[in-house]
């Protein structure tokens, strides 16, 4: 049913988490393939003799980076569905059996599901409900350049009829670009299941100047011919921020 892509770096407990997580699965529908970016592959000697009751792979990264090795876990898939999972997003309990439910009832191409994030006071927050993702994703999918209102890539589930590659020239909006340039195929949107964000140290996120990149990377993105966005910036934020208030 469904091959699980994770590429790691230093963050074992995510790991951990995730692996556990998944092997509570009572089915083997899936796979989990894991390539490990870290300096000395510490998680990869840690796990590459570890079983579990679903096929485990785990290699050594090429540490050309992350977009480097997503692409090439994206050769790596074999099963009808994919998913990009990153090291510090907990798929829910039940996950793959709740999955493989929707799965066969929708036979979606593109599956959107739904994100909390785990903050420091331990409080969960949603990142925005299936109603808010497709709104938004009808109303125009260059919204996602002012907001990223789908989440992470670890929140789709992709047929794997979809050739996802990552443009490895971006770093911050490199999942924005891949959402857009998929604007065309069939979207389904699912409040049912979730994955969970976790604080990581080691995440993107933390290591990059947002503001800087991001302004860079807009003009990346517009220089190479994709449409030019064109619904006013503070009209998305003030409905972004309208919906969350009111908890839509």
């Amino acid at each position: 049913m469904l091959s699980i892509l994770i590429p790691t770096y230093k963050f074992f407990d995510g790991i951990c988490s995730i692996l556990d997580n998944l092997n509570k699965s009572n089915n083997d529908l899936f796979e989990v393939i894991i390539f490990d970016d870290s300096p000395d592959y510490e998680i990869y000697f840690k796990l590459k003799d570890k079983k579990y009751l679903f096929n485990f792979h785990i290699y050594k990264g090429d540490q050309k980076g992350a977009v480097h090795n997503w692409n090439k876990l994206l050769s790596m898939k074999t099963r009808e569905y994919y998913m990009v999972l990153h090291q510090d997003e907990i798929p829910c309990p039940d996950f793959i059996n709740k999955l493989n439910k929707i799965l066969t009832i929708l036979k979606p191409t593109i599956l959107s599901i739904n994100t909390f994030i785990l903050k420091d006071n331990d409080k969960l927050h949603l990142h925005s409900s299936a109603f808010m993702r497709k709104f938004f994703f009808n109303l125009n999918p260059y919204a996602l350049f002012s907001i990223n209102f789908i989440g992470p890539v670890s929140s789709l589930i992709f047929n794997k009829k979809i050739k996802l590659k990552f443009d490895h020239d971006l770093h911050w909006l490199v999942d924005v670009d891949a959402y857009v340039k998929l604007k065309d195929f069939k979207w389904s949107f699912d409040d049912s299941i979730y994955v969970t964000s976790i604080p990581n140290i080691f995440s993107i996120t933390k290591q990059t100047d947002v503001k800087k990149l991001n302004k860079y990377e807009k003009k990346y993105l517009f220089q190479n011919k994709l449409e030019p966005f064109k619904i006013k910036k503070y009209l998305i934020i003030f409905i972004w921020y309208f919906f969350k208030i009111f908890k839509i």
